[in-house]
């Protein structure tokens, strides 16, 4: 985010609090991040779930890594296999494919997350390493941001 400041881009992180301990909510949390509405911004750069379900007209993910957890419907839930733990995660991944489809593009910081994001998702992701702190080799074109 520095980087784009000092680029001389405005841009500005948006935090969406997410409890990871609460499978039960999972399905209330996505319906709440659908909800954000986010205006006046030219571009939304998602980083991580459930900011990327934020709908906007150019959104681009860039996954730092698929919330594994969402895919088992939450780590306490795995171990379970009932039918509410199946229907989270049929939830979720009916949600990511929306996302996914609305993003105009989706790339993932390592080879990893991008084979990852494949296995549970079926979505392809170009991989676009995070640039290292202070290299000065990048620009980024972005006019504002969402995380």
């Amino acid at each position: 985010m520095t980087a784009l400041q000092q680029s001389g881009h405005e841009a500005e992180a948006i935090r969406i609090p997410f409890a990871v301990a609460e499978p039960e909510r999972l399905v209330e949390e996505m319906l709440v991040a659908r909800s954000i509405r986010v205006r006046n911004v030219d571009r939304a750069i998602a980083l991580r779930f459930p900011a990327y379900l934020v709908p906007h007209p150019n959104k681009v993910i860039w996954l730092v890594d698929p919330f594994r957890h969402a895919y088992d419907a939450g780590s306490a839930s795995r171990s379970r296999n009932d039918d509410r733990s199946r229907r989270i995660g049929r939830a979720v991944r009916g949600a990511d494919l929306v996302a996914f489809a609305e993003a105009k593009r989706l790339f993932a910081t390592t080879p990893v997350a991008a084979q990852r994001l494949q296995r549970v998702s079926g979505a392809e992701a170009a991989v676009l390493p995070a640039p290292e702190e202070n290299s000065g080799d990048w620009t980024a074109t972005v006019e504002q941001l969402l995380a």
